[in-house]
């Protein structure tokens, strides 16, 4: 599982919390999916029972244990010296065996015992028809079948030995690649040849550490012909999976598929199903990151199908994961939510808090999605409080990330500052490039927003070197989006589409089209602002055509919407219109109904400039009332500011006045200075109609201050002439240029 909002990355490790946990209960009242004690033994006999066992379970604890007591859901069982207990698991194929002074809390699902907390020396056998996994510390986790092992864990020290068969150890750690930090998930395959193998997880912990990728995709590439050498298919698949993760992670797409689809190969030849459906689950990451949706789905499917017969739940919440992560592309925010749940709940029946946070996270990027920032902000400062509780450093960054994000978007700009500096300073004390990268971004972006143009391009600059200093492609086409938006500003149109095709450049070698989307976007902007309406045209196509492609509705809707407005710009209302039209079904059919309102919004702009008055009113109040019920207060204001448009147009200049204070009122209170702007400058044209000349002048001088703070050249050019016609001698600026029409999200 990988995430990240902020800028956006994650994955999570484990640690297990069950004692709050209460019993399963079956529908008839008798506990479900539970274990079975099969055996006491006090210093070598057998006994029917045995005093100073502590047995905890949704909070009771007791002190004398039982042959043939279950073993419900979340029970931990802590065994004293001379005391051994052998637990049967649900299936009746695992058997735990806990030695004298060690403890460990059980979990079932169906046929698998999950067993955690462990401490001490244990020992497990696991039968064909089902696998053991053991989460035996922070980011390590075991799976088995057909296979009996032990367990050591002192501290944070933890040995697993086999004695028969394979177990597949995934550990959860970072990989340094020069200055990169890397999080990701490596398999060991241990087995009755291999010898012990001793861990020391931890938070934070690294796996290994490389110069180069090259340099770390040639240590696996051996690991990978050795076993081929041993003839070991396990720790083939395993090795195959090792070397894709590490070129998952630079980028390389491509090899990582075909490193998967080898481990896929594999795991079906040896028939391991576990392996099966871990290797398609890899499959379906990498087909999202390369925006292939339908055939992520199709690929996450299989492995599902795989699960409900070997039951792998963490796998399983892995892949309910992704899954939600391709709903929320796809904008089918309902779907994603009830997935990221899916996760969730399973996390929480595992107590893997650190993967629980980040489930929690991602419930608050739906929740942003669907514009509920208030709401996503709360959600956020949750997974804040949880990653802190576990003491989870990154885990606070990525949260301080995200809360900032959402008090930006309320336009509560001062406290996402603060808390994209605290982000920040946790990042470089970790030594956390990514993240000191992302958050760099966000501060430009506060500092773009406030006007202070100098500020946020040196935070882009900054964030745009380091990046390509630490080989993350990514963070650095993001950083050149960045500062192509402050070019554009500053009427540097060359600069600015030459820095735009280098970002796009870099998202179209990583395969990754959802991004490049939305920089073709902006390089039509920068077209269509110098008058090349063929090229704007061409340029917003090739964007319908990517997201028709990747299957995002909500993307080819917008789309169709930025071909409406340069339609509309050319006097071509009919098609316009029609586009228009267009985009208004795509948002009903995907549910979108903030695009909905931005779609009837622009009907209404095209209908307006037909002089159709009171179809345009008829359709920006139905985009008003449908902003309103889903919260959206700063798109619902800009709404108003076109009815007033639309009023003003009809010569009802009292109502247009009312309905830009409403809309004004509701921009000063969220921050929204260029929307401020806009309705003080239609405000002035208002009252210049009325005759209100000194009012006017007062509002257009207004608007022009803000223009001037956000650099904003056409629309100073454009107040200063109305100023000049109230008030003669005031001259405009010369060579004006334009602000961005575009600043598209770079949220996952």
């Amino acid at each position: 599982m990988r995430l990240w909002y902020f800028m956006t990355f994650a994955l999570g490790v484990v640690i297990a919390a069950f004692l709050s946990l209460a019993p399963a209960q079956a529908s008839g009242g008798a506990p479900s999916d539970v274990s079975t004690v099969e055996r006491i033994l006090v210093d070598g006999t057998a006994v029917s029972s045995v005093s100073g066992v502590t047995v905890s379970h949704g909070g009771v604890v007791e002190h004398t244990l039982r042959t043939g007591e279950t073993v419900s859901d979340g029970t931990r069982i802590d065994v004293p010296a001379h005391v051994t207990v052998v637990v049967v698991g649900a299936g009746g194929d695992n058997t735990t065996t806990l030695e004298p002074q060690s403890s460990m809390t059980f979990v079932s699902a169906s046929s698998t015992t999950i067993v955690t907390n462990l401490k001490g020396h244990s020992t497990f056998r696991s039968g064909a028809a089902a696998s053991i996994q053991i989460q035996s510390s922070d980011a390590l986790t075991a799976s088995a079948s057909d296979a009996a092992f032990a367990v050591d864990q002192t501290g944070d020290t933890v040995t697993l030995t086999s004695t028969q068969g394979d177990v597949n150890v995934t550990k959860s750690g970072y990989v340094g690649i020069g200055a990169r930090q890397l999080k990701v998930s490596l398999v060991d395959s241990v087995s009755s040849e291999s010898g012990p193998v001793t861990y020391h997880p931890s938070f934070n912990w690294y796996l290994a550490r490389f110069a180069t990728f090259a340099q770390g995709e040639a240590f696996y590439q051996n690991r990978l012909a050795a076993a081929r050498l041993a003839n070991d298919a396990n720790a083939t698949a395993g090795a195959l999976r090792n070397v894709g993760a590490l070129q998952q992670d630079e980028g390389n797409y491509a090899g990582a598929l075909q490193s998967f689809q080898q481990a896929l190969a594999t795991s079906r030849q040896s028939r391991d199903r576990d392996g099966e459906a871990r290797a398609l689950d890899d499959i379906g990451e990498i087909e999202w990151d390369q925006g292939r949706y339908a055939a992520a789905l199709a690929s996450l499917g299989q492995a599902l199908a795989i699960l409900r017969q070997v039951h792998d739940p963490l796998v399983e919440a892995d892949i309910y994961n992704v899954m939600g992560n391709v709903r929320e592309k796809q904008g089918e925010w309902a779907n994603a939510l009830r997935l990221f749940r899916q996760s969730l709940a399973i996390h929480q029946t595992l107590g893997d808090r650190d993967d629980a946070a980040l489930d929690i996270n991602n419930t608050g990027v739906i929740e942003g999605d669907e514009s509920q920032y208030v709401a996503a902000l709360k959600t956020y400062q949750q997974a804040l409080a949880a990653f802190r509780q576990i003491g989870d450093r990154r885990g606070e960054a990525l949260a301080l990330g995200n809360v900032g994000l959402m008090q930006s978007n309320l336009g509560l700009n001062d406290a996402a500052m603060q808390s994209y500096q605290r982000a920040l300073t946790i990042a470089r004390r970790l030594g956390d490039r990514e993240r000191e990268i992302a958050a760099n971004t966000e501060i430009g972006g506060i500092f773009q927003g406030r006007g202070q143009m100098a500020e946020a391009l040196q935070s882009y600059r900054q964030a745009s070197a380091a990046a390509r200093q630490i080989g993350e492609p990514y963070s650095e086409g993001r950083a050149l989006y960045d500062i192509g938006t402050i070019q554009e500003t500053e009427g540097q149109y060359a600069d600015a589409l030459r820095t735009y095709e280098q970002a796009l450049a870099i998202f179209q070698r990583l395969g990754n089209r959802d991004f490049g989307a939305g920089v073709i976007v902006s390089i039509a902007s920068v077209q269509e602002s110098q008058g090349d309406y063929t090229d704007a045209i061409r340029s917003y196509r090739q964007e319908l055509k990517v997201f028709q492609q990747l299957g995002d509705g909500d993307g080819a809707a917008f789309a169709l919407l930025d071909i409406s407005d340069i339609q509309r710009d050319q006097g071509l209302n009919g098609d316009a219109l029609l586009s228009a039209q267009q985009a208004l079904t795509i948002f009903q059919r995907v549910s979108d109904r903030d695009g909905e309102g931005s779609a009837l919004n622009e009907v209404g702009w095209v209908e307006l400039a037909q002089g159709r008055y009171a179809d345009a009113l008829r359709s920006c109040q139905q985009a008003l009332m449908l902003l309103q019920r889903v919260g959206d207060p700063d798109s619902a204001a800009r709404t108003l500011d076109s009815i007033g448009d639309i009023q003003e147009g009809q010569g009802l200049y009292g109502q247009a006045l009312q309905s830009l204070e409403q809309a004004l009122t509701t921009l000063q209170r969220f921050g929204d200075r260029l929307g401020e702007a806009d309705v003080l400058d239609d405000a002035g044209d208002v009252q210049r109609h009325e005759g209100q000349y000194d009012e006017a002048l007062q509002s257009y001088r207004q608007a022009l201050a803000i223009y001037q703070q956000l650099g904003d050249q056409p629309d100073i050019a454009k107040t200063l002439k109305r100023i000049q016609g109230l008030a003669p001698g005031v001259k405009p600026l010369a060579n004006p240029s334009p602000q961005p029409r575009h600043r598209p999200s770079f949220a996952s």
